[in-house]
C-alpha cells in the first residue's frame, strides 16, 4: 500500500509540473523552443515506477519471470513495452498515410471546417477556407499567415502526431493527455507572440483572434482561435499576473520528486515464486 501511494503522489506532482511549465515568467515562444526537452523528461519519468516495480524481481532470472510461475499481475512492467511498440505501429501508418502530402504546395484552399490550419506531420501546408480568406483584409491575411509559419517552423503538426499517440497508447498515464493539452496552448500562443514580434499590430491581432473565434464573417470556427480566446489576449497584452513565485513552487517539489525517487520495490521470493515452477528449473538446468 505505501508503493501505491508514492506513485499516487508520484504522478500527482509530474501532472502539477506539466501546469506549471506553461506559467513559467518566460516568454512563450522560449517556453515552446524547451518544450521537447520538458516532454522526454516527463515521459522518462513516467516510468520510474515500472522500473522500481521490476527491480523488486531483480533477483529472479528474467526467463523465468516473464514465462515462469509469476502471476501475470506482477508483470505489469511489460505494459510500457507493448504500449511502445503500439505506438511505432501506429506513427509508422500515419506517416506512409501523410506521404501523399509530400509534394503539396505551402498554401491549399478548399472547403476547410477549421478555417485556418496545419496539416501534414511529414510535410506540412496551411489549409485555408477559400470562403473565409475572401472576408480577411490584408492584414488579417498576414497575421494568419504569420501565426500558422509559425506552427510549421516549429513543427508544431509532427509533435502534436506524436503527443496524440502516446497519449493514446499509454492511456493509464492520464499526465500524457494533461501534457498534450499544454502543448497544444504553449503552441497557439508562441504563434501568437510571433505575429505580434513580427508586425507589432497587438490590437490588430487581437480583433483578428475574435473575429475568427466567434465566426465574424464565417460559419465556421477556426483552428487557428482553438485555444482560450481570454488567454491568448492577455498573452499579446501581457496583462498576466505576476507569476514569479511559481517559479519557486518548481524548488519544493522538484525535491520531493527526487525523494519519490526512491520507491520502495517489491521485493519478492524467487525461491517461492520463481524457482518453484517446473519451467523455471528447466530452465536453469538450459
Amino acid at each position: 500500500m505505501n508503493f501505491l501511494i508514492k506513485i499516487t503522489i508520484f504522478y500527482f506532482i509530474l501532472s502539477i509540473l506539466i501546469i506549471i511549465y506553461k506559467d513559467l515568467p518566460f516568454s512563450k515562444i522560449t517556453l515552446r523552443k524547451n518544450f521537447p526537452y520538458f516532454f522526454i523528461s516527463i515521459f522518462l519519468l513516467s516510468f520510474l515506477p515500472f522500473y522500481f516495480y521490476y527491480e523488486g524481481f531483480s533477483n529472479c532470472d528474467f526467463r523465468c519471470f516473464v514465462l515462469g510461475s509469476i502471476p501475470l499481475e506482477n508483470k505489469i512492467f511489460l505494459i510500457p513495452l507493448f504500449s511502445f511498440l503500439l505506438f511505432l505501429l501506429l506513427l509508422i501508418k500515419n506517416l506512409v498515410k501523410e506521404w501523399k502530402y509530400k509534394k503539396l504546395p505551402l498554401i491549399i484552399f478548399g472547403k476547410n471546417k477549421e478555417g485556418v490550419s496545419v496539416k501534414g506531420a511529414l510535410k506540412p501546408f496551411i489549409y485555408i477556407d477559400r470562403n473565409l480568406w475572401n472576408t480577411l483584409s490584408k492584414k488579417e491575411k498576414k497575421i494568419i499567415l504569420l501565426h500558422e509559419i509559425n506552427h510549421i517552423k516549429e513543427k508544431d503538426a509532427f509533435f502534436k502526431l506524436i503527443l496524440e499517440l502516446l497519449s493514446k497508447t499509454f492511456f493509464y498515464l492520464p499526465h500524457l493527455f494533461l501534457l498534450r493539452k499544454v502543448f497544444e496552448e504553449v503552441s497557439e500562443l508562441a504563434s501568437d507572440e510571433y505575429s505580434l514580434i513580427k508586425t507589432q499590430e497587438k490590437e490588430e491581432i487581437i480583433k483578428t483572434i475574435a473575429k475568427l473565434a466567434l465566426g465574424i464573417n464565417s460559419n465556421s470556427f477556426s483552428g487557428f482561435a482553438s485555444s482560450s480566446i481570454l488567454k491568448r489576449i492577455e498573452s499579446i497584452r501581457k496583462e498576466r499576473k505576476n507569476k514569479i513565485k511559481i517559479f519557486f513552487l518548481l524548488i519544493p517539489l522538484s525535491a520531493l520528486l527526487v525523494n519519490l525517487l526512491y520507491l520502495t520495490p517489491f521485493k519478492q521470493n524467487c525461491e517461492i515464486k520463481c524457482g518453484s515452477s517446473k519451467m523455471c528449473k528447466n530452465l536453469h538446468e538450459f
